[in-house]
């Protein structure tokens, strides 16, 4: 293949991308950053689809995913992937022409992670 695009954060699909018991969005949270590291260390994917933007969270599950992972975790995650060469594709799993508007608002996390925005 010329490419895996992993897309990590489809936890919408109990007992087949997410175990059954996990239902929260604090353990869910805990959960991607779990299955995040593992699939990076697979080496297989080389590219991952919205990491850490879960689908079908209201902005209240958002907002709590996000408290319950530190940055410590955000950075260990983002720097093991860039480490490998995996590549993060900002907006290129979007489903709608006006959800690309996101992508103006990724600069800064790609900046703050040292990451190299490509066009």
């Amino acid at each position: 293949m010329d490419y895996v695009l992993v897309p990590h954060s489809h936890f919408h699909m109990k007992g087949f991308t997410i175990p059954e018991g996990i239902q929260t969005p604090s353990e869910i949270a805990h959960y991607a950053v779990q299955t995040f590291k593992e699939v990076v260390q697979t080496n297989l994917a080389t590219g991952i689809a919205h990491p850490f933007d879960p689908c079908r969270f209201n902005e209240e599950e958002h907002r709590i995913f996000f408290k319950s992972i530190s940055d410590e975790d955000f950075m260990a995650c983002f720097a093991l992937a860039k480490h490998i060469g995996c590549k993060f594709h900002f907006g290129s799993d979007t489903h709608s022409i006006e959800k690309l508007i996101r992508v103006e608002e990724e600069p800064y996390v790609i900046q703050k992670l040292g990451l190299t925005f490509v066009f």
